[in-house]
């Protein structure tokens, strides 16, 4: 599994947008890295293990923000300088961390300490048992035992229903996680509440609101519960709209545009895919897991390559494309973590 997996696995980062501003205007919380203790102003969900009062190291927070903290600082460790600032197939780790630090953890501390969302402990007893085992077990270059993919599995889910939004219809609310599932938060914006609602209709508005004169203000989101952001037959379009969804072969640009639960492939709703070995493509999107397409022209799904192979394309690869300054061919090449 590689680090986009490990992020989905331990902090479900898929889904994130983030502000240009602290949430709630607060100054950024400073949560542990390895070796370090709990948030600067703040307490942690649970206790933290023994560790020495004055000296030495000491220990990490046993909650979600503080291990997976330290499970990238755990990573950033068997990295090259080069590599901790590379941005790569998997994105940048130190850009990654930024995010949890500066966005991300100061967002859960907000909306749980104003009672808006809270901890589910059992949820939080595989989510971060998980990820205690796998630091436990970590060693360089950074791996994550291929055996261990059901209880990864098992992770990935509690780790989605770590925090439960407690917000009725019609309470106040500063994003999707901040309501009950199956209510979403219509209109809010990093300086002002939201409402939770029923997922809205067709025509109807939905998503976050707009702010500095009617432009769209970035901000913090997180993937926890289940939010629908429109009602079925609709998808929440740029213009803050609930719009209807695409039918089968028409165009699309992602699986929540199409009716009926259809997937995007080969920029169409329906279809065979995703392909197999040998099958066709238009993007990587459209292949298998551990598969990559040849081209973005009539391409065909061929399996990732192993390190020191050619290569063009960091998709061909199972790890990176390193490409020399000036040439058109590369080798594939491992990263600190596989």
């Amino acid at each position: 599994m590689g680090f986009r997996g490990l992020v989905v696995a331990a902090a479900v980062g898929a889904g994130i947008v983030v502000a240009c501003s602290d949430d709630d205007g607060q100054a950024p919380v400073r949560y542990p890295e390895q070796g370090d203790g709990g948030p600067t102003g703040t307490s942690s969900s649970s206790s933290s293990s023994g560790g020495t009062s004055s000296g030495g190291p000491r220990p990490i927070a046993h909650d979600y923000c503080g291990v997976l903290l330290a499970y990238i600082d755990s990573i950033l460790k068997c990295c090259t300088d080069a590599e901790k600032t590379e941005v790569g197939a998997d994105g940048n780790l130190q850009f990654a961390k930024a995010i949890y630090q500066q966005y991300l953890c100061p967002t859960i501390t907000s909306s749980v300490g104003s009672g808006r969302m809270r901890l589910d402990k059992a949820a939080e007893a595989t989510c971060v048992g998980y990820l205690e085992d796998a630091l436990a077990k970590a060693s360089c270059p950074w791996t994550i035992d291929p055996g261990q993919a059901t209880r990864a599995a098992a992770a990935s889910d509690a780790c989605k229903k770590l925090y439960v939004g407690t917000g009725a219809e019609n309470a106040a609310c500063k994003g999707d996680h901040e309501c009950a599932d199956g209510l979403t938060c219509v209109g809010w914006t990093p300086d002002s509440d939201g409402t939770c609602k029923q997922p809205p209709g067709l025509g109807e508005a939905c998503g976050s609101g707009r702010s500095d004169g009617g432009a769209a203000k970035p901000s913090v989101e997180l993937p926890f519960g289940v939010h629908a952001k429109c009602a079925p037959g609709g998808y929440c379009a740029p213009d803050r709209t609930c719009t209807a969804q695409f039918a089968q072969g028409e165009f699309c640009g992602g699986d929540s545009v199409c009716a009926n639960g259809l997937k995007c492939y080969q920029e169409k709703c329906g279809g065979p895919g995703p392909s197999d070995t040998g099958g066709p493509c238009l993007s990587t999107d459209d292949c298998k897991d551990d598969l990559y397409c040849t081209s973005r022209d009539a391409g065909t799904c061929q399996p990732k390559k192993a390190n020191g192979q050619p290569c063009e394309v960091n998709d061909a690869c199972k790890s990176r494309c390193v490409v020399p300054d000036g040439g058109a061919t590369g080798t594939c090449t491992a990263y600190c973590y596989e």
